[in-house]
């Protein structure tokens, strides 16, 4: 299986061809092409034909979008599905034609690969004006954009690739512009807009675009026409070990959708309001457990706990499902710190109990006190979960009240965590959390004492 890569088709496939028969490609190997591949220009029966043709060619296309081309969901047929750990279109007649979703980060043997597709067409004025097409969504709309930074922000701003239509602002191959073209009338919206990722970004292999009909490259950038890359190679992530590859952890996500519902997706997309809700798939968690136990006693859950971050909510709470089972504490442990800083919402971390926890109280003691120190919202939350959950009983002492009383913080699911840690020790511990409550003037009484009565009821 090889990735292959280069720029702009226009609807013209005769290159492809002759690449498909000079590497005796198949299937199985994919070429992608960075922009305005030209199967939805026409939107009528000569994009089918086209389509058909290409289609009929030993190798998968997976194409980013350019600005001469209308979108997928602009065409009919089109339908979401997963491929290399993310969603792309793709229509069921033609399985080998695959369209990017902006925005989404695919796994390729290990490798996160970012696309983010569209441009501004210089030329927009004379298609108007001679009756050519023209898309109104050829750039990124603000929604994409929005998406496409959450994705980034839950891959910790790390990727491998980067595949574009056009560049950052800074690297804008000037001398490729149109001659006579007045550069003060294009609209950079989406350059600067890449310019702002490109900053923020890590991007540990490189960044391909196409989109200016040249070949160039340079600091780590490079635009691509009518010639050729590669991406991935075998010998290289098979070298560098760690991440899983596609095979390993793409099994899991498919079964995860196997047991999705929708009106359950639904219901969770209301309970955590921070979370997007195209990363809810919607497993009940009952279903969840189930898997864990299952995929715990496999290797394969290996990998899956090194494929962070995982880009859905649900993989996430498997992931602290699995944690869970893990008998061995050193390597729980691991897998637990290794985990949390991916932590984003209440709902993975309140579901996050490591069983043997319960074994090794002193040692983990040591750690809830530097979870509970922490700036991260979940990680200060678990950290003062796991205090109320394994020392407010036969291992209790005063002493462990200071721990959650020292934190400071303006994080609601902090203070609610909190809140519920201290009506918990009153239930189980009132003679001495009362004394401490009236006495230390905690920070945030205010809050606790609305569970005081409903403390002293169960107590």
């Amino acid at each position: 299986m090889h990735f292959y890569i280069t720029g702009d088709t226009h609807g013209n496939f005769s290159r492809i061809v002759a690449f498909c028969r000079e590497r005796h490609t198949t299937k199985e190997d994919v070429l992608i092409i960075l922009g305005d591949v030209g199967l939805n220009y026409f939107l009528d029966e000569r994009d089918k034909r086209l389509k058909e043709k290409v289609a009929a060619l030993n190798i998968t296309l997976f194409c980013i979008h350019g600005n001469h081309e209308a979108r997928p969901w602009e065409a009919e047929g089109y339908e979401e599905k997963l491929w290399m750990r993310a969603r792309v279109y793709a229509e069921p007649d033609y399985p080998n034609l695959l369209f990017a979703k902006d925005g989404e980060i695919y796994t390729m043997r290990g490798k996160r690969v970012l696309a983010i597709g569209g441009a501004y067409s210089v030329d927009k004025e004379y298609r108007l004006s001679y009756g050519y097409r023209w898309f109104e969504s050829e750039q990124p709309s603000e929604e994409i954009k929005a998406y496409t930074e959450r994705q980034l922000k839950a891959a910790g701003w790390r990727v491998d690739y980067v595949l574009s239509h056009t560049v950052p602002l800074d690297f804008e191959p000037v001398w490729c512009f149109l001659p006579g073209l007045d550069q003060s009338k294009v609209d950079k919206s989406t350059e600067k807009w890449l310019q702002t990722i490109h900053e923020r970004l890590e991007i540990r292999e490189g960044w391909f675009a196409g989109h200016y009909h040249c070949q160039c490259e340079g600091n780590g950038l490079r635009i691509l026409f009518e010639d050729y890359g590669e991406i991935c190679r075998e010998e290289e992530t098979s070298a560098e070990g760690g991440m899983p590859t596609e095979g390993e952890a793409m099994n899991i996500r498919e079964e995860l959708f196997a047991l999705r519902d929708e009106g359950y997706a639904a219901f969770q997309q209301k309970l955590i309001p921070g979370v997007p809700a195209e990363r809810v798939i919607g497993v009940r968690v009952p279903e969840l457990r189930k898997l864990a136990k299952r995929y715990y006693k496999d290797s394969e859950h290996r990998q899956f706990l090194q494929a962070l971050p995982h880009g859905y909510y649900d993989e996430d709470l498997l992931h602290a499902l699995l944690i869970a089972e893990e008998k061995d504490f050193a390597r729980c442990l691991e897998e637990t710190e290794a985990f949390l800083p991916f932590v984003d919402n209440w709902a993975v971390c309140d579901i996050f109990s490591p069983k043997v926890f319960a074994k090794h109280k002193e040692e983990l003691l040591q750690r809830i006190r530097i979870w509970a120190k922490s700036e991260k919202t979940y990680t200060c939350r678990f950290g003062i979960g796991m205090l109320m959950q394994h020392f407010l009983d036969t291992d209790f002492d005063a002493a462990y009240l200071e721990i959650p009383a020292t934190v400071q913080s303006e994080e609601y699911y902090v203070n609610m965590m909190l809140a519920w840690f201290f009506a918990t020790a009153l239930a189980k511990q009132w003679e001495a959390t009362i004394p401490y409550l009236e006495t230390s003037g905690l920070r945030g009484g205010h809050t606790i004492r609305q569970y005081r009565r409903r403390g002293r009821a169960t107590a």
